[in-house]
């Protein structure tokens, strides 16, 4: 599964967004509200460019 994140942040905390949101991934675990425990493997992450759509919608999460 290939999975993007888009968020908005401040300059200044992007770094530290993208550290928390690496340390999440990496957990490779967690039990959802029906108890299950779904496992996964985090094989890469790194940032790219949005889409044309994915602009937007960063736009809308900046405005709040």
């Amino acid at each position: 599964m290939r999975l993007r994140i888009l968020f908005a942040a401040e300059p200044h905390l992007e770094e530290r967004v993208r550290r928390d949101i690496d340390r999440a991934l990496t957990g490779g675990e967690l039990t959802g509200p029906d108890g299950r425990t779904s496992r996964w493997r985090l094989l890469s992450s790194g940032p790219a460019e949005p889409s044309t759509q994915e602009g937007a919608h960063l736009a809308r999460l900046a405005r709040g």
